[in-house]
């Protein structure tokens, strides 16, 4: 059998394995970051399809490969053999749908752009509680979506930037707390606050408090109306 090599103008090794015009296989080497592709052969022949070693002997990557690129469905692997990404690749970065484990141990799965997440995804922290689900633009919170906290805490709206921003919901372990304009992730416009399912204020807010008009109530029944400032009653 006829073994060849071939080599780049600055004589790296690309290539060794069998002979070219048998199409054989054999090991592609990336002369950049040392990295090498060793192809699954089926019948005698090579396939887009198979493991990438580091230039130290570590398994880093498994799945499609073409060009000299990740490019398909594969799983990328962290220096410990653990799974950093599986899903879809396309030259060499996520994109498609996959799944993505991050060093702090939170997992995003959903669509991928250009390596970010970008579409509709759902993170999850290292517990496995939803931290977001919904809408992502370049990596962030962007569009309708609903936000977690460890506390039992859910604000349901519009996002921007990762922040709630716009109309939204908030509830507390199910409850309805504030419905309303928010921005940056606080009470800010109008809305009304609720305690126990019963609207406790309505009217304007800033920076997460009463100011500007409104009305709070006791019990259903009307207690003040009037003018407020930074969460007091400031006179009709």
């Amino acid at each position: 059998e006829f073994v060849s090599a071939k080599f780049d103008k600055l004589g790296h090794l690309l290539y060794a394995g069998n002979s070219f015009a048998e199409s054989g296989a054999g090991v592609t080497f990336n002369p950049e970051n040392g990295e090498m592709f060793i192809p699954r052969v089926e019948n005698g022949t090579p396939l887009n399809f198979g493991t990438v070693i580091s230039a130290d002997g570590i398994l880093i990557y498994s799945g499609d490969y073409k060009n000299g690129s990740k490019e398909g469905t594969g799983t990328l692997f962290n220096s410990d053999g653990t799974v950093k990404y599986i899903g879809s690749f396309r030259k060499n970065t996520y994109s498609g749908n996959g799944t993505l484990n991050y060093d702090n141990g939170n997992t995003y799965t959903g669509e991928f752009v250009n390596g970010v997440p970008n579409g509709t995804g759902v993170l999850k922290n290292p517990a496995g509680d939803v931290v977001y689900k919904g809408q992502w633009k370049k990596g962030m919170y962007n569009g309708d979506g609903s936000l977690y906290d460890e506390n039992g805490s859910c604000c349901v709206g519009k996002f921007v930037n990762g922040e709630a921003n716009g109309s939204g919901i908030c509830y507390s372990n199910g409850v309805k707390v504030y419905d309303g304009q928010l921005s940056d992730g606080i009470k800010s416009g109008t809305g009304r606050l609720y305690s126990n399912g019963e609207c406790i204020y309505m009217g304007s807010f800033e920076n997460d408090m009463f100011n500007g008009f409104g009305i709070s109530y006791k019990r259903t029944n009307e207690e003040y109306c009037g003018i407020w400032q930074d969460g007091k009653y400031n006179g009709a």
